[in-house]
């Protein structure tokens, strides 16, 4: 198999150049911090399949320190949520083999995550006090909290405070005995996890959507983002760093969160 480098001698000097020009221009913006940016990448790479693309991402974000490596394995399971389990277990082939090249043992890392991960270490009490939904506005709050459990909603009320309301309740009327299962394994189970926090997931969650073209969603997690404390900016970072490794029609999520922002009340600079 030819490297990249001689691949890359066989596309024209111009084009080459302009393009270095824009990767680099992305790369020294400081929009974004290294370790996010990275992450972003390995996101988006894992969630469209481009398995070389996401072994060379974590090879540099591996030897430039970047990312730690359960922060990289982290973004990689959650991109499992958005487009399955074979896809994800690509990368994930990709990823072991740089981690088994450098000599890192994951399992050491991961050692002490049993089946309940971090549950025990968390507090109703202190979580109920970081809700983002008000009773008003989610009347049946506490008979879904009764019939799930909090762990699982209380993430949501975190997290989600824009989608996360009608999407349990669309579930629970629809089929109460999917509703448990989705809300442990995403919420309760992926999303609770602190190996990264919720502002950083979410706007991983961005970068992932973003680049498979899920613009619905998309708008959810910019929404959430904002009413995370995310900046604007970081999200239209997100944004126009998806144009390199997703094409330039993803410039369409940009103009959306403009939408978005419009919507909140909120300008680019806020």
């Amino acid at each position: 198999m030819k490297s990249q480098s001689d691949f890359k001698t066989k596309i024209d000097a111009h084009f080459n150049h302009v393009w270095a020009v824009y990767e680099e221009h992305l790369a020294g913006r400081g929009v974004l911090s290294n370790r996010i940016r990275s992450l972003a990448i390995i996101g988006q790479c894992a969630t469209m399949g481009e398995d070389e693309e996401v072994e060379s991402q974590v090879r540099q974000a591996l030897e430039s320190e970047a990312a730690a490596p359960i922060e990289i394995l982290e973004v990689i399971l959650q991109a499992r949520i958005y487009v399955g389990k074979p896809r994800i277990d690509r990368a994930l082939k990709r990823f072991f083999s740089v981690c088994e090249e450098r000599k890192i043992a994951i399992e050491e890392l991961t050692r002490e995550v049993g089946p309940a991960g971090w549950q025990d270490k968390r507090s109703l009490d202190e979580e109920r006090e970081r809700w983002l939904v008000s009773i008003e506005d989610f009347p049946q709050r506490d008979a879904l909290i009764k019939k799930y459990g909090w762990e699982g909603m209380s993430i949501g009320m975190m997290m989600q405070p824009v989608n996360f309301p009608s999407v349990i309740s669309k579930c629970d009327v629809l089929d109460p005995t999917y509703a448990k299962p989705w809300i442990d394994v995403v919420h309760a189970g992926m999303y609770a996890r602190p190996v990264l926090s919720q502002k950083d997931r979410t706007l991983i969650m961005i970068a992932d959507v973003v680049s498979i073209g899920e613009f619905t969603q998309a708008r959810f997690h910019m929404a959430n983002a904002i009413k995370l404390g995310i900046r604007p900016k970081e999200v239209l970072e997100i944004c126009w760093l998806a144009t390199l490794y997703a094409g330039m029609p993803k410039l369409y999520s940009a103009f959306m969160l403009k939408e978005v922002l419009d919507e909140l009340g909120v300008g680019i600079e806020d």
